[in-house]
């Protein structure tokens, strides 16, 4: 019997310094400070040849901005290649994209099958400089190199206050350069309270909106996760997960520590949580809050190392973006129903094979727990999704039916 493939994700922080200061970064405590050969080394070798249960590991190599310690990746890299592992292997490795040259681009081209580049990049020109130092032109010189050679490897797009009112023109500018896109909200409290609070959320309806708009006419386009969260998992018991820190992730810094991921690193907290730490009770102690008991909870992003950070607990999720996350699954919800729509439009259910038909029974039974459970929430462009006044009208039952129904086959006219 074939055992099912697992991947656990290997951070390696190579550089704690950074070349940019972006208005959003989460590390606070940045010194130049870099990895030695030898402690990734001894971290390459004991993960690829652990009998942990894992079959796969993918190396990710993060920073502050890892191009800085770009010798140490090479000599990992080339390391790694020139021997033979008992687990399939893969690099990753996320970065601002200002630090290319000829040189070093060459060699990622060489060994583009075993290393991705990950590039951040916030959309349009005006949205990334104000967050990103004023790089945009330092970062656009290299677009074809990653375009060329990681085109399937979606962008990074991180959306604060400053930002978000030009979230859909950087997904669609992205789009037209080429560029698969993620995205995602800072996790840090930027949203203000009251009236300013108010302002962000109906900026952000309206963003959304526009990119329901633009992902429902183009369907064949998969939709960044801003309006892409997993809705289906609120119909089925919620494991107390949303990622794999401190399981299948695991972060090392400079001296070899290990960490659940690179979030609880004393980089970006001061006091760092170390894996040890986040295991044992005492020092990560699981608390409850009313997220608990939310049935939107599984469908709900979190960052473990932010809640730690706020609450002495990585179960004690923050709160202040709720609303705004309630918003994107409504978002999301409409999305599906848009699409659903169109399939629905298109062909007779009769036509539908039973997989589609189950999958799409699925989504409609997911969006319409959200659209139930947040159909009181302050909305205006949204609204008409919540009561059902979508395009092709009010029609739960009769959607749901088709899956349901079982119907006698249609009976075949006997030969003459």
């Amino acid at each position: 019997m074939e055992l099912a493939v697992t991947r656990r994700t290997l951070t390696l922080m190579v550089a704690e310094g950074c070349n940019l200061r972006c208005d959003y970064c989460f590390e606070h405590h940045k010194r130049p400070r870099f990895m030695s050969w030898a402690t990734a080394k001894e971290a390459v070798d004991y993960y690829l040849t652990a009998d942990d249960g894992y079959t796969e590991v993918l190396i990710d190599f993060m920073g502050g901005e890892p191009m800085l310690a770009f010798p140490l990746i090479r000599q990992v890299v080339e390391y790694v290649a020139e021997h033979p592992w008992p687990k399939k292997l893969h690099f990753s490795m996320s970065t601002n994209g200002t630090l290319f040259d000829k040189e070093n681009k060459d060699w990622f081209i060489a060994h583009k099958r075993l290393i991705t580049p990950m590039l951040s990049l916030d959309g349009t020109r005006v949205a990334h400089d104000l967050n990103r130092s004023n790089s945009y032109d330092r970062v656009s010189e290299h677009f074809e190199f990653f375009l060329n050679h990681w085109a399937f490897q979606p962008i990074k797009m991180t959306v604060n206050h400053r930002s978000l009112p030009f979230l859909a023109d950087g997904v669609l500018s992205m789009l037209t350069l080429g560029f698969v896109v993620e995205g995602n909200l800072v996790y840090e409290n930027v949203w203000g309270v009251g009236a300013e609070k108010q302002g962000h959320l109906r900026t952000m309806e309206h963003e959304l909106a526009r990119l329901v708009d633009f992902y429902t006419e183009y369907p064949a386009l998969t939709p960044p996760r801003l309006i892409h969260l997993p809705l289906e998992n609120c119909l089925r018991p919620y494991e107390g997960t949303w990622c794999g820190a401190g399981d299948a992730m695991v972060a090392l810094d400079l001296n070899g520590t290990r960490y659940p991921c690179h979030r609880f690193m004393e980089l970006s907290g001061g006091k760092g949580l170390t894996l040890e730490e986040y295991r044992d009770p005492r020092t990560n102690p699981r608390q409850s809050s009313p997220c608990d008991s939310c049935p939107l909870i599984a469908a709900c992003p979190t960052c473990q190392g932010y809640n730690w950070e706020c609450h002495g607990s990585s179960t004690l999720r923050a709160r202040h973006t709720c609303e705004f996350l309630k918003m994107q699954m409504v978002a999301t919800a409409a999305l599906k129903v848009n699409r659903l729509q169109y399939l629905f439009d298109q062909r007779h259910p009769r036509e539908i094979d039973d997989d589609t038909l189950a999958e799409a029974h699925r989504q409609l039974e997911a969006s319409q727990l959200i659209f139930k459970t947040l159909a009181d929430l302050p909305q205006r462009e949204l609204k008409p999704y919540v009561t059902g006044e979508w395009p092709g009208g009010r029609g739960w039952d009769r959607r749901l039916r088709w899956h349901k129904r079982q119907e006698p086959p249609v009976p075949v006219a006997a030969a003459s």
